[in-house]
Formats: structure tokens, C-alpha cells, sequence
């Protein structure tokens, strides 16, 4: 007789991806019933910090309920209705709030039009089309190539799996694609410099090697340059020194697009909204995901420049039409969410004992150190505040901040708080508890609940003492705050790894 148990059920029936399936189905796995801000609840009701945020992904923290009731509020209205010929607002405010908050570094052309998708792998995939159709519609057909690097990640889809630089991602599949897929050194200082190489002499290094590989393939013949600001599924490598200074001048030298793929650098991760602006990048092209809804929703967005939209309605204009299009990624519903995500602001300032401070110097008034990775300062959340805990987690042993100098994550000090955005997370994805919403037009939270009636259908007169119900922890209806809860133990500590 079978059993009818739920890990039972998962290795009969579901195929788990990234994964060792043989000792998957011999072994099981840790099944997740629930998440509370950076926690996830197993089904056995372990508790966990999820310091990845779930492959970079839940950056508000889990069920965080404004964006719950912003994705149920528009499902009430529109839930799904796609853009061929046709329009609806949530994607419309969508694209100009990302138009409006997009990189602008130095002199580059501004990201001025936005497409969305599903998943970073299809922002990333639908690049590459169009690279490819934006360098015919100029004629310059031979321009096909693209170059990736080893190490690099930017989706699952035949073509970009093809340019990521994942071995165990190419291996029995016939991957890569063709000859149309390139791959460039890996950046690890740490792992590839040569003794007493410094920083900028390995940057220098590579930037030659690169060249020298546009070289050889013709520089005809190389399209686009795609790169992560800080390689993620490769590591969490972030660029030695000048690095991207070195190669952006070889890519304009030979005429070579440069798509940056803030898939899991963008909304703050780097201490900016954009990693590009952490590390000086001015791409041609854009693509983010993950943060873009705190996945409570898939969805993902291409920006581009207006030089390579004019080549689009070029083409459109001689082929009578622009052919490219999913079903589901302009569903009202989630640029509803992604909009309410977008309004996330990373320029956060920290508050320690009165005094304000710039975020990228920001310290603990208790510790002497700085209070975040990467430059973001960290802050207690509503909940953990609730129980009596003044610290989080941090996410990290060591990371290496933007400053490029080795900064260790530490937990805020006493009396620190947050003011100018409502969730921050650290650049290795511990997201911040935002504060909580202000009560719903009908709710009664925040107010007394009128008496309940007893029973036998009395109800209290009006003279009478109500009682409001206490819950430990948090503030009761009447708006009063109860006492906190004893704290708890510490949680445990995630140990899974990424996918990839």
C-alpha cells in the first residue's frame, strides 16, 4: 500500500530542477509550508533564516501583505489581458516607473522603453532576438555573435543557456548553440590572479584577452557583451577594480552592445537601485527580475535604448509587423505588484541615537563597524522588534562591499531604525520586514471591533467595559501595544545552495 505521505507524494510525482534526481528520490527533501518575513516554516514547523531570499528572490521578505493585496486588488479588477494591440494601466505606470528610475551613468544613451516578460531567463533570451534583428534592421547582418563569460548565469532557454558559462548546464544537453556563443575569462580575483598581480593589472588582463578574442572571432562579427555586475550563480563574484572601465572601452571600440543583467543586482543589492551604478556600467540594454515583484509574482523587464527602438519600428514598418510576443507577462496582476515594488527606494538613511548618517558610511552606534553589506545598512524588522530581538542575522560570513574593501555584515545597534523606504535587503539577500501598511478603508484594525454578541443575544450596554482581545507580540485592535514575547531561540540557518 502506498503511502499517502507529502514527501512521498513529491518523489512520486514532481521533477525537482537543479538537483541530484537519484538522490532526490532516495533521500526526499525539506518541504516549506509557510514564510514570516525572513523566515520559512518547514512542515514539520522548523523555523529557518532564509539568507538567500530564496535564490535572491523575496526581497520584501515572505508574506508580506500589501503586495498580496495589491496583486488581489487588481485580480478583482483585471487579472490577466494582453498587450497585442491593446493596453491596460498596470503595465503602462510599470514601464515609465522602471523608464524612470533606470541607470543614468555618465554620458550613456537613456534606457527609454521597457518590455516585459516572465522570468529573467525570457527578459534575457528576448535580447538576444533582438540583437540579432536589431543589427539586421541597420544592415549590419553579419553582427551575430555574443559573448558571455565562464561562471556567468543569464537563464535556462536554449540561447541563454547557450551564453551562460554553467559546464554542468551544457553537458548531454548540446550546449552551447552553434558558433553565436562566446565566453570571456571569469573575473575572480581571488581564484585567477597571478601571484602579486594587483587588482587593476588582472582587469587589465582580461580586458586584453577579451580583445584579443574579438580579434580573432572578427569584430565584424561580435554583436553584444552580456555581463552581471556582480556574478551571482557564478559565486557572488563581484569585478576586480577598473574592470568594467577596461571593457566598456573595448566595446565601444568595435562597435559592441552591452547588455548588463541586473536579473538579481537590481533594486538595491549593490547599496544602489541598479548595480550599474555601483560599478560606473552604462549599458545599452537592461533586463531584471526577481526583485522587480519579490517574485510574489513572475515577471521581468528588458529596457532599451531609443536608438534600438528606432531600428524596431523601422523593421516593423517594412515587415508590417513587430513579431515577438508572450501570452502571460503583461497579466495585469503582476506589473500591479511589480509597481508597488518598484516604489522601494534603496537611498536609505539610517537613524542611530538621533543623528543621520549616508548610507554607504552608516555605523552601528553600539558595534563601531559598518551596519550592512555592500553599503546597505540593516535594520530590525516590525516582527522581530515585536518579540524583543534587536538584531538580524546577517546573511554572511564576509563580503566584499563595493568600496572593495572586505567588510563584514554585522546586526544594527540598538536604536537604529529605518526611514525613506519601507524594506531594504543586504547584498546577499536578508530582506528587511517592511513597516506595516496603514489600516484598508473598512478594516478595523487599529480601531475597537464593536461588541460581540454572547450567546443568548445579549450585547453589553453601552456603559459596559470591552475588552480587547491581547495577542502576545503584537498591537492589539484598541491601538495599543502589548508586551513583547519572550524571545526565542535562535532560528536555523538555511543550508541550501543556489541552483546554480
Amino acid at each position: 500500500m502506498r503511502s499517502n505521505s507529502a514527501v512521498e507524494r513529491d518523489t512520486r510525482y514532481l521533477i525537482h530542477q537543479q538537483t541530484n534526481l537519484e538522490d532526490y528520490a532516495r533521500n526526499g527533501g525539506v518541504l516549506m509550508a509557510r514564510g514570516d518575513g525572513v523566515y520559512v516554516i518547514d512542515d514539520q514547523g522548523n523555523r529557518y533564516l532564509e539568507a538567500m531570499a530564496a535564490m535572491w528572490c523575496a526581497s520584501l521578505g515572505f508574506s508580506e501583505k500589501r503586495l498580496a493585496e495589491a496583486a488581489y486588488k487588481q485580480m478583482l479588477e483585471l487579472p490577466y489581458y494582453h498587450t497585442f494591440n491593446r493596453g491596460h494601466m498596470p503595465s503602462i505606470d510599470l514601464a515609465e516607473k522602471l523608464v524612470e528610475i533606470a541607470p543614468k551613468v555618465g554620458d550613456a544613451k537613456p534606457l527609454s522603453r521597457v518590455l516585459l516578460q516572465c522570468s529573467g531567463s525570457e527578459a534575457n533570451d528576448t535580447a538576444i532576438k533582438l540583437i540579432w534583428y536589431y543589427f539586421n534592421a541597420i544592415g549590419r547582418p553579419q553582427k551575430k555573435k555574443i559573448i558571455g563569460r565562464q561562471r556567468g548565469y543569464h537563464g535556462n532557454t536554449i540561447a541563454t543557456t547557450s551564453l551562460s558559462g554553467q559546464p554542468h548546464m551544457h553537458r548531454d544537453f548540446d550546449l552551447p548553440l552553434g558558433d553565436r556563443f562566446l565566453h570571456a575569462a571569469n573575473p575572480h580575483y581571488y581564484r585567477y590572479a597571478k601571484p602579486g598581480e594587483s587588482e587593476e593589472a588582472f582587469a587589465e588582463r582580461l580586458a586584453q584577452e577579451l580583445e584579443a578574442l574579438i580579434l580573432a572571432e572578427g569584430s565584424d562579427t561580435i554583436a553584444a557583451f552580456f555581463a552581471e555586475p556582480v556574478q551571482g550563480g557564478g559565486g557572488a563574484i563581484t569585478p576586480p577594480a577598473t574592470y568594467f572601465d577596461r571593457l566598456q572601452a573595448i566595446l565601444k571600440k568595435y562597435e559592441i552592445l552591452f547588455l548588463v543583467d541586473e536579473v538579481i543586482c537590481g533594486f538595491g543589492r549593490t547599496g544602489n537601485m541598479w548595480g550599474a551604478e555601483t560599478y560606473g556600467i552604462k549599458p545599452d540594454l537592461l533586463t531584471c527580475a526577481k526583485a522587480l515583484s519579490a517574485s510574489y509574482q513572475p515577471i521581468s523587464a528588458l529596457l532599451l535604448n531609443e536608438a534600438i527602438y528606432e531600428a524596431m519600428l523601422s523593421q516593423s514598418r517594412k515587415l508590417g509587423t513587430f513579431g515577438h510576443g508572450f501570452t502571460y507577462p503583461r497579466s495585469a496582476a503582476r506589473p500591479s505588484i511589480g509597481r508597488r515594488r518598484a516604489r522601494r527606494r534603496p537611498d536609505v538613511r539610517c537613524r542611530a541615537g538621533g543623528g543621520q548618517a549616508d548610507p554607504g558610511a552608516v555605523r552601528s552606534e553600539a558595534q563601531g563597524r559598518p551596519a550592512g553589506v555592500g553599503g546597505m545598512p540593516e535594520g530590525r524588522t516590525d516582527r522581530a522588534r515585536d518579540r524583543g530581538q534587536d538584531r538580524l542575522y546577517a546573511a554572511a560570513d564576509h563580503h566584499r562591499g563595493p568600496d572593495r574593501r572586505d567588510v563584514r555584515p554585522v546586526p544594527a545597534g540598538p536604536g537604529c531604525r529605518l526611514e525613506g523606504t519601507a524594506a531594504i535587503v543586504n547584498a546577499c539577500g536578508v530582506a528587511a520586514r517592511p513597516a506595516p501598511a496603514a489600516p484598508l478603508r473598512g478594516s478595523t484594525h487599529g480601531r475597537r471591533r464593536p461588541p460581540a454578541a454572547r450567546r443568548d443575544g445579549h450585547r453589553p450596554a453601552s456603559g459596559s467595559p470591552r475588552r480587547a482581545p491581547v495577542r502576545s507580540g503584537r498591537a492589539a485592535p484598541t491601538g495599543r501595544t502589548c508586551s513583547p514575547a519572550p524571545r526565542r531561540s535562535r532560528p536555523h540557518i538555511s543550508r541550501s545552495r543556489p541552483c546554480c
